[in-house]
């Protein structure tokens, strides 16, 4: 596939991905923080820009899981964040049509907008928690 149709194909799945994102944590029942350290979302997001590879993202994924007490779950397990997180990277790449480099290009995008969208939970949570307005 030519770099241009490549950004073609992006573009016309930048939707879907901010979808995935929304559903990613309506699943989580309104569990709208991370339960990861900030530092370990972005590890995995420079992962990502820095790998042609979806399976050594999962494989990291997977890794952080298991560093994770399975007995206090505080991190990738919380909720079991990890393996959803896991399950939507594989569904991500499905859109890349069986493309290699397009798939990537995908979970790339859907983890920074993963990433995004975490952020403005975690303010917008704090900051509703903290006013006095109710």
């Amino acid at each position: 596939m030519r770099e241009i149709e490549l950004q073609l194909k992006v573009e016309e799945n930048k939707d879907k991905l901010i979808e995935k994102v929304e559903n990613f944590f309506k699943l989580r029942e309104g569990d709208e923080k991370v339960p990861v350290e900030h530092s370990q979302f972005h590890n995995l997001l420079l992962l990502a820009t820095s790998t042609t590879s979806v399976k050594e993202v999962t494989s990291f994924i997977e890794y952080q899981i298991g560093k994770d007490d399975p007995k206090k779950p505080k991190g990738w397990r919380k909720r079991n964040f990890g393996e959803q997180l896991k399950d939507v990277v594989d569904e991500v790449s499905g859109l890349g049509e069986g493309n290699k480099e397009l798939s990537i290009r995908l979970v790339r995008l859907f983890l920074g907008y993963l990433m995004r969208k975490a952020r403005y939970l975690e303010t917008r949570k704090s900051k509703v928690g903290g006013s006095n307005n109710g």
